[in-house]
């Protein structure tokens, strides 16, 4: 019996040893293809969130000769955690990040637009970071771009892979897997210190994607903090009444000829549990008081209304 626990204990500690040197390896071969690239000018399109870290710190690793060829650059869409902003806050003390801000906040257009609520099959808020990443890129256009995309992270970026979408990008943790990204982030990464706010967002919060705190490409259905995930479960659930449960559509949209429209009633539960999230988090999403943002919102809806109007008329 003790010969065996023996073997046991000598198998896990080979089997340690063993991970540790992959990661280590994986690091290293990350790092080389940072300084395979040392004579381009590149630019990091970083998002705050695990994975972007990972390259970000990364780079640090690399030193300052190949640091002073990167330009690390941030779309803030103006709903992250606080312990988003803080990371960046942070990390810009060592690695300058220039910030780009919409202007307005996802959730400010939200109303200011009369977008409706975001989903899947109509995701308009990374239209904004989009079309922001265009400006980047105009400005930039010589640069080659760093980005953290990981093969293994879904069945779409491993087809996107094979089609040769990332070609023109440089990958340093393209063959990671996510295990492989925590390993480094807390305790292989000199900035592991830094970290820790990753760790609450990702592991205390319960987030399974970091970004708007109320994001519907993400899966947060165990999100522990209440207000966020009431907000992002009541989202979620609004453009499902157009596909899953049309017999509750009615309480949510209405049309005009052809055009779908969000109820008002809809937009003002909205910004009362945004208020809620606020609340909580100590934090501003929507930077107008509610009779601003509503007042904008039906300005917005009497013009979307009047240009259908107009086109009746001139087709009669």
């Amino acid at each position: 019996g003790r010969q065996a626990n023996r073997l046991c204990c000598h198998s896990e500690i080979w089997n340690g040893a063993c991970v540790m040197e992959l990661i280590d390896e994986k690091v290293n071969v990350s790092k080389e293809i940072y300084y395979a690239n040392k004579n381009n000018d590149m630019i990091m399109m970083y998002s705050g969130g695990k994975d972007s870290n990972a390259i970000f710190d990364l780079l640090f690793e690399c030193g300052q000769d190949l640091i002073s060829h990167v330009k690390v650059v941030y779309i803030d869409l103006g709903c992250d955690f606080k312990e988003t902003e803080l990371l960046i806050k942070e990390k810009s003390q060592i690695i300058p990040i220039e910030i780009y801000k919409t202007e307005h906040t996802v959730l400010e257009r939200m109303f200011i637009k009369d977008c409706g609520v975001m989903s899947w099959f109509c995701n308009w808020c990374t239209g904004m970071k989009i079309s922001t990443a265009d400006k980047i890129k105009r400005k930039y256009k010589d640069c080659k771009y760093i980005v953290g995309v990981r093969k293994n992270e879904s069945q779409r970026r491993q087809r996107k892979h094979d089609n040769g979408a990332y070609t023109n990008y440089i990958t340093p943790i393209l063959e990671w897997n996510e295990d492989d990204v925590w390993d480094y982030l807390l305790n292989r990464s000199p900035l592991k210190k830094i970290n820790k706010y990753l760790d609450t967002i990702y592991h205390t919060y319960k987030i399974k994607r970091s970004g708007c705190i109320f994001c519907p490409l993400g899966n947060n259905k165990n999100l522990t903090i209440k207000s966020v995930y009431e907000l992002w479960r009541y989202l979620n659930y609004i453009p499902s009444t157009l596909t899953k449960h049309v017999e509750n559509k009615h309480n949510y949209f209405f049309y005009v000829e052809d055009k779908l429209f969000l109820k008002i009633e809809v937009y003002e539960k909205i910004l009362e549990m945004v208020r809620a999230c606020e609340r909580e988090l100590g934090t501003t999403y929507i930077r107008y008081s509610d009779d601003e943002i509503m007042k904008l919102l039906l300005k917005q809806r009497a013009m979307r209304l009047d240009k259908i109007k107009h086109k009746e008329g001139a087709s009669s």
